[in-house]
């Protein structure tokens, strides 16, 4: 999948605005509350722990089970969570969903996420990593990640989340004349390969966003290479020195990635001789 592709599945669901709030309950479905059974069973349990721990404040009482049930079929419906179907599941029973790549885009942006270093395994396996870094590493590189690894990509995923995000606003899009409450496959014959007819051509922010994202993997590849002290500093754990050669070593065995800067390398350098010579 490449990004356009990525991009316009985002579509295929209406777009509505999100708030904190339903940030913070997509994180807790992150962390494994995939059930509103689930997400209402853990609020109580921190509202009885609430009032134990200190039975002087108030503690604000936790929503009703119908209530958090309406917030997953309202997430549902904007596609930011899907559901978990398995064999022989009763269409009446429990329901549980997780949270679609939709989703993910929205918290990473946000950076309300859980620990990307503990839990890289799960993120690799979207659909976010395998069209934004998988291109760029071998299989090995990504197995054996390191922290300083994982702080680069954390860092790069959470500004091209954020361009998704920015460039998915609602109001934007609607500026554009596109309708945010139908999918994007019912506004456009996404089947023809006429430019003119191309949303990621004639929806403005959507065509800016692509431009924006051609140019992004530079920005990862050029950090890594240089460590980056001010992206390895940002987060209260940093990488050991041994972290870093560790890094190092696995990033020029990498041919992928050697292949890549190269051709940064390149370009950098004909730009360079132009200017030289102009």
């Amino acid at each position: 999948m490449n990004a356009k592709s990525f991009i316009l599945s985002l579509l295929e669901t209406p777009m509505g605005y999100i708030d904190w709030e339903d940030k913070m309950f997509l994180y807790d479905i992150l962390e494994g509350y995939t059930s509103a059974y689930a997400l209402n069973k853990k609020h109580k349990k921190e509202f009885e722990e609430g009032k134990l721990s200190d039975p002087d404040v108030e503690q604000d009482k936790p929503l009703a089970y119908q209530n958090i049930n309406k917030r997953f079929q309202k997430y549902h419906k904007f596609g930011i969570l899907e559901e978990i179907t398995t064999l022989g599941s009763s269409q009446h029973g429990r329901k549980d969903f997780k949270v679609s790549e939709k989703g993910l885009v929205f918290l990473i942006a946000d950076k309300t996420y859980p620990d990307m270093y503990k839990n890289f395994r799960n993120f690799s396996k979207s659909k976010l990593f395998q069209t934004f870094i998988f291109p760029y590493f071998e299989s090995q590189t990504i197995e054996q990640c390191t922290l300083t690894l994982t702080r680069f990509i954390q860092y790069y995923l959470e500004d091209i989340c954020s361009k998704i995000n920015n460039a998915l606003n609602p109001e934007r899009l609607e500026e554009n004349q596109y309708d945010t409450k139908l999918p994007l496959s019912q506004q456009y014959d996404l089947s023809n390969d006429d430019l003119y007819e191309d949303p990621a051509y004639i929806i403005i922010p959507i065509f800016d966003l692509l431009i924006q994202l051609e140019t992004s993997p530079k920005s990862l590849i050029l950090d890594l290479v240089s460590m980056n002290e001010k992206i390895l500093n940002i987060k209260t754990r940093k990488p050991s020195n041994e972290d870093k050669i560790k890094t190092i070593q696995l990033l020029s065995k990498d041919k992928i990635f050697m292949n890549e800067f190269k051709k940064i390398k390149t370009d950098i350098d004909n730009s360079y001789n132009k200017l030289l010579n102009f």
